[in-house]
C-alpha cells in the first residue's frame, strides 16, 4: 500500500485552507526546483523579500499576497522544520523541508514566539497526515496490533533476534539538500506502508527490515542498518516524527546530480514513537537493557487512538511490491515483460560470448621485459 500526492490534487489545497491567514511572514528563500512542463500551475510563488500571508489547511499550508492565488505547500509524511536555516541562527526564521511540490521554504516571522507557533502547526499537521494514512488502511490491518514486541506467527525463518515490529511509512527521496540536485524537476513521491522489524542479526548488527506486509509470506523489500558511527555507514537523524538515513558521500565527491544517493525517510505517527524506535535500536546496539526496556514502555504508551481519514491531497495505490504471475492465465502485460526480460538476458549472453570469442592478438602491446628463470 502506498500514498502519493498528484500534482493536480495539490492545486486544490488553498481552497481547503482557512479563509483568513493564520500567520504573516516575510519570504526569505525557497528551493529552486521547477514543475514539470505538463503541470499547469494555478498560482505563482511569491517573490523573495516580500510580505506574505500563511493560510493553513488539514494537509498543508499556502502562502500568498492580497489579490493573488496562494501557492500550495502540501505537508508530506516527511515534512519537518530544519534548524539549519540559510539565514543563520535567527530564532524568528523557520525553514520547512519535505513539502510538495516545492521541497522547502524559509519564512521570517515577527518574533520567536510566532515562529514557534508556526513550527508546532507544521509538525502537528504533518503528524495528522501520517495518522490519516494509517487510518485509511486500518480495515486491511485489523488482524495486527502495532507496535508489537512478539514475532508474527509463522515467521520463525526470518534471520535475527526479534525486538519490535510495526507499520511505518517509508520513502526514498532525492537528497534535495545537496547542491547538485537543487535545480532538478519536482517529482511525485510515493510513501509506502511497510511492516518494519527491528532485529539483532549475525555479528550483533542491528537491522531494520522492511516487508510489504506483516504476514508469513511477506517479501523483504529493504534493509537499513543502525550504526551510530557515521564514518562506517549511513547517518541516521531523528527530527520530530521523522527518522532519516543518509548514505555517506563517495570518495572524491559526486560529479553529477544523478550520482547523489536518495535519503531513506521513515515517518511515524508521533515524535514519541519515532524516539522510542531510535532508543530501542540504540539500546540493542550497546546491549543496554535499561535503555531497551524504557524504549519499549514508551512505545507501548505511544499507540495512537484511531482517527477518521479524510485525505484530499493524497491518492492511495494498493499495487503489490512484488508482482505475482496469475495462476490461471497471464495477461498481456505479463507476457510482454516476461518476453522482454528473456530477450535482454539473451542479448547479454550473446554480448559476453562475443567478447570471449574476439581475437585481440593484433592489439596486444609488445613488451621487452625478459623473464629470467633460475
Amino acid at each position: 500500500m502506498a500514498f502519493f500526492a498528484p500534482f493536480q490534487r495539490c492545486q486544490f489545497l488553498p481552497a481547503s485552507c482557512e479563509p483568513s491567514p493564520k500567520f504573516a511572514a516575510t519570504m526569505m528563500e525557497h528551493s529552486s526546483e521547477s514543475l514539470p512542463q505538463e503541470v499547469v500551475a494555478v498560482s505563482s510563488m511569491p517573490l523573495v523579500g516580500h510580505r506574505v500571508d500563511v493560510y493553513f489547511g488539514r494537509e498543508g499550508f499556502a502562502i500568498g499576497q492580497p489579490g493573488n492565488a496562494p501557492f500550495p505547500f502540501v505537508l508530506m509524511p516527511s515534512s519537518h522544520t530544519d534548524g539549519e536555516s540559510p539565514a543563520g541562527p535567527d530564532p524568528s526564521v523557520v525553514r520547512v523541508c519535505g513539502t510538495f511540490p516545492i521541497w522547502s521554504v524559509t519564512l521570517k516571522f515577527e518574533c520567536e514566539s510566532v515562529a514557534k507557533s508556526f513550527e508546532q502547526e507544521v509538525s502537528s499537521t504533518s503528524v495528522q497526515v501520517v495518522q490519516g494514512m494509517h487510518a485509511d488502511v486500518a480495515s486491511a490491518l485489523a488482524d495486527i496490533q502495532y507496535p508489537t514486541f512478539s514475532p508474527v506467527p509463522n515467521t520463525d525463518e526470518r534471520e535475527g533476534q526479534f525486538l519490535c515490529g510495526g507499520y511505518v511509512l517509508v520513502a526514498r527521496i532525492r537528497d534535495n539538500g545537496h547542491n547538485m540536485t537543487q535545480d532538478a524537476i519536482a517529482a511525485e513521491v510515493r510513501f509506502c506502508l511497510r511492516w518494519m522489524e527491528l532485529r539483532v542479526c549475525e555479528g550483533n548488527s542491528v537491522e531494520l527490515l522492511f516487508y510489504n506486509h506483516h504476514g508469513p509470506r511477506a517479501h523483504l523489500v529493504d534493509v537499513a542498518y543502525w550504526n551510530e558511527d557515521e564514518t562506517k555507514g549511513r547517518k541516521s537523524e531523528l527530527t520530530g516524527h521523522i527518522l532519516s538515513f543518509r548514505d555517506p558521500e563517495i570518495r572524491g565527491a559526486y560529479r553529477s546530480g544523478s550520482e547523489v544517493k536518495h535519503v531513506l525517510f521513515l515517518a511515524f505517527q508521533s515524535g514519541i514513537e519515532a524516539e522510542g524506535w531510535a532508543d530501542m535500536a540504540t539500546g540493542a546496539l550497546h546491549k543496554d537493557c535499561s535503555v531497551t526496556d524504557d524504549a519499549r514502555q514508551r512505545l507501548q504508551a505511544s499507540v495512537v487512538s484511531q482517527i477518521q481519514s479524510n485525505l484530499q491531497c493524497f491518492a492511495r495505490d494498493d499495487r503489490e511490491v512484488v508482482p505475482q504471475l496469475s495462476a490461471i492465465q497471464s495477461d498481456a502485460g505479463t507476457v510482454y515483460w516476461v518476453d522482454y526480460y528473456e530477450r535482454r538476458k539473451q542479448e547479454i549472453r550473446e554480448a559476453v560470448q562475443a567478447c570471449i570469442a574476439q581475437d585481440v592478438s593484433d592489439r596486444m602491446v609488445s613488451s621487452d621485459t625478459c623473464v629470467i628463470i633460475p
